[in-house]
């Protein structure tokens, strides 16, 4: 286990990629980006699993450990907050890369890997080689759908479960999941189109328009808000956003420049694999289906206590809001009915909206986000 630092947090140093002296062979994810504590490497199965683990602070007395789950797109240095207060209050916390994410660089392996084979994965990690029976489990976003079917999976290894902006408490068409199978190629070279420019307004919920220019004269580029977007923490951005939309941007860029082969396989398979996910979400909550993870997490089947959090701005829950033929709810049609079948089956669920915050509360309001875990680890996470 790595030692708590005091205020870690990760970081892109881009630099390496136009200074390096073989930047053919350079890795962007190995070499350029930086995570907040020291990163274990293990090959399950012929898989290649990147995490930190990262002790309890030393003047904090021993509570148990969390495992925090990252969402798509994302990687595991982009929790450190959440690492870091939850070492401080006395929590071991193993935040792993789940495979083709982050540096759990996996090339030649299939991108079509389920999510169930992940799960299969980090259990044979995390309890048989790690030692860790039981813990509290995070995930955010597919992270959070992650973290559902591995309770039902193996309840005996969760404790708790605290979800941040879940995907998993909704159901899709079966034809929702055929078209998303098949389109996910196509969709992946968009992906890996995308300019940094783009890609920078998205990040930051903004996008660029023409306006009058303050001469009132001629027509000039401006930033405006956009309806859809990652964070929503204006002027002031946390580390955890900073280092998400870093890693983004920093890897098209980085891509961009001719010699660095290596760093554009490395956006290549990261494209594949942000886009091929959202099929394996939506391909593990087929409606009518009774091995839909929500089915089976409303049937009975899930014990532990829950916590749910979003942001009331979230942009992307209910997934299918793009598609209804009337506009969804995040409360009234995914969260509150969700929450009041796990209560009917007796779990233990409270479920949290931040104000002013979008799809990463842990990254929009960090101290409040990581207080509010803590509590209810606190209460629920001991076994």
């Amino acid at each position: 286990m790595a030692s708590a630092a005091a205020c870690p947090s990760g970081s892109v140093e881009l630099r390496r990629v136009f200074t390096s002296d073989d930047p053919e062979r350079l890795s962007f994810w190995r070499d350029v980006v930086v995570y907040p504590y020291e990163v274990h490497e293990a090959v399950v199965r012929g898989w290649r699993i990147a995490y930190m683990d990262v002790a309890p602070a030393a003047a904090a007395a021993a509570k148990g450990t969390l495992v925090v789950v990252h969402g798509k797109g994302a990687c595991a240095a982009h929790y450190s907050g959440l690492l870091a207060a939850a070492s401080a209050a006395g929590w071991r916390v193993i935040a792993p890369d789940l495979p083709h994410y982050g540096k759990s660089l996996n090339p030649g392996m299939p991108f079509t890997r389920s999510l169930h084979l992940t799960r299969e994965l980090l259990h044979e990690l995390i309890v048989e080689r790690l030692g860790v029976r039981t813990a509290a489990y995070y995930g955010h976003s597919l992270g959070g759908l992650w973290a559902i079917g591995y309770a039902l999976d193996y309840p005996g290894a969760v404790s708790c479960l605290v979800l941040e902006a879940p995907a998993g408490l909704e159901e899709f068409p079966a034809a929702t999941a055929a078209a998303l199978r098949d389109a996910w190629a196509v969709d992946a070279t968009a992906e890996w189109a995308k300019s940094p420019q783009l890609l920078r307004d998205f990040y930051w919920s903004r996008r660029t328009a023409l306006a009058p220019a303050p001469d009132g004269q001629r027509l000039a580029e401006a930033a405006v808000p956009a309806q859809q977007g990652y964070f929503l923490c204006g002027a002031a951005p946390s580390p955890d956003a900073e280092i998400l939309a870093a890693a983004r941007i920093g890897l098209s860029t980085a891509a961009s420049y001719p010699p660095a082969a290596q760093c554009q396989r490395e956006l290549a398979d990261w494209s594949a694999i942000y886009v091929r996910d959202k099929y394996s979400i939506v391909s593990e909550l087929i409606e009518g289906d009774p091995l839909s993870i929500r089915a089976q997490a409303v049937s009975g089947k899930l014990k532990t206590p829950v916590a749910i959090l979003f942001g009331e701005e979230e942009p992307f829950i209910p997934m299918q809001a793009s598609t209804a033929t009337h506009k969804l709810s995040l409360r009234k049609d995914t969260v509150e009915p969700f929450v009041a079948e796990l209560r009917k089956q007796g779990v233990p669920v409270r479920a949290v909206f931040y104000p002013g915050c979008g799809h990463f509360p842990h990254a929009d309001r960090p101290a409040q986000f990581s207080a509010d875990v803590l509590a209810f680890l606190d209460e629920f996470g001991h076994m």
